[in-house]
C-alpha cells in the first residue's frame, strides 16, 4: 500500500489479515476502501473479497454469498462469480446442495473447468457416494493431468474406499505436483503405513519429527516400529518429550 495507494488488491489483503484475527470492523474498513477505488461495476474486487471472506480462520460467508449476487447482477453467467459463490456455501453447514449447482453451472459454460469438476468430485466423496465422485476427478485429468487437487482427492476416495495402495500412488503423484510441505507428507506417511511400507513411512515421520514434536507422530512412527519389529524404539515412542 505505502508503494501503490491505488492497488486496491492489497487493501483486501490487509482486510484478510485482519480477518483472520477476527477484526471484523477492521477487515470492512480495508474492503470498503478497496471497493472505493474502483468502478461500480467492477466485479473483480467483489470476487477478492469474497475469496477473502470465505478462506479464513473466521469466515464470514453469508457476506460472501451477498457479495456474488451483486456480482451476478452486474455479469451473467460468469465463472469465477458462480465459483466463488459456490466456495462460500461449500463452507457453510447445509450448504453443499447449493455449492453443487453453482459448480454445475461453471460446467455448462466451461466443460474443461478441471476445478469446477474436481469441487463437484469432492463433494460427492463428502456424501460417500464414490461411484458419483470418481467419474468428474478421473475427467479433470484427462482435460489436465498435472492438475494436482484431482489427484489428491482421487487418494482421498481411494482411502475412503479401503483400496490404500491405490491411495498412496495418487497421493504420490499429488505431491509431486502440489504441495509438498509438512501437512501433505504427514497426510502421505498415513497412506504409506495402511499400505504397509512401513520403512519408506518411517523415513518420512522422522523427518517430520525433528521440526515438529508432535504426539501423534510419535504414536505412528511407534506403530511402524512395531510393525518392523523395533519394539525398544517403539517403546521410546511413547515416552514425553520436552
Amino acid at each position: 500500500i505505502a508503494a501503490y495507494p491505488k492497488g486496491y488488491s492489497n487493501y483486501v489483503g490487509l482486510g484478510k489479515t485482519y480477518l483472520n484475527e477476527n477484526k471484523t470492523t477492521d477487515a470492512q474498513a480495508q474492503f470498503d476502501k478497496a471497493k472505493s477505488l474502483c468502478s461500480t461495476k467492477n466485479v473483480v474486487v467483489l470476487e477478492m473479497i469474497a475469496d477473502a471472506m470465505t478462506n479464513v480462520d473466521f469466515p464470514q460467508l453469508q457476506n460472501a454469498i451477498n457479495l456474488m449476487e451483486q456480482a451476478q447482477g452486474i455479469v451473467d453467467d460468469n465463472k469465477d462469480v458462480l465459483m466463488r459463490e459456490g466456495d462460500a456455501y461449500a463452507k457453510m453447514n447445509n450448504g453443499t446442495g447449493q455449492a453443487y449447482n453453482l459448480y454445475l453451472r461453471v460446467l455448462y459454460i466451461d466443460s474443461l473447468d478441471v476445478i469446477a469438476r474436481t469441487k463437484i468430485g469432492t463433494i460427492w466423496i463428502e456424501g460417500k457416494q464414490y461411484d458419483l465422485s470418481k467419474p468428474h476427478l478421473e475427467k479433470a485429468l484427462k482435460i489436465d493431468s498435472t492438475f494436482g487437487p484431482a489427484w489428491r482427492e482421487l487418494a482421498e476416495l481411494y482411502y475412503n474406499q479401503g483400496e490404500y495402495d491405490k491411495a498412496e500412488k495418487f497421493y504420490k503423484k499429488y505431491l509431486s505436483l502440489a504441495d509438498n510441505n509438512d501437512y501433505t507428507r504427514y497426510r502421505y506417511a498415513q497412506f504409506l503405513f495402511l499400505g504397509k511400507k512401513y520403512s519408506d513411512c518411517l523415513d518420512i515421520l522422522n523427518d517430520l519429527m525433528k521440526r515438529d514434536n508432535n504426539p501423534i507422530m510419535r504414536r505412528l512412527a511407534g506403530y511402524c516400529n512395531v510393525e518392523l519389529s523395533d519394539f525398544t524404539t517403539a517403546q521410546n515412542r511413547g515416552r514425553i518429550r520436552g
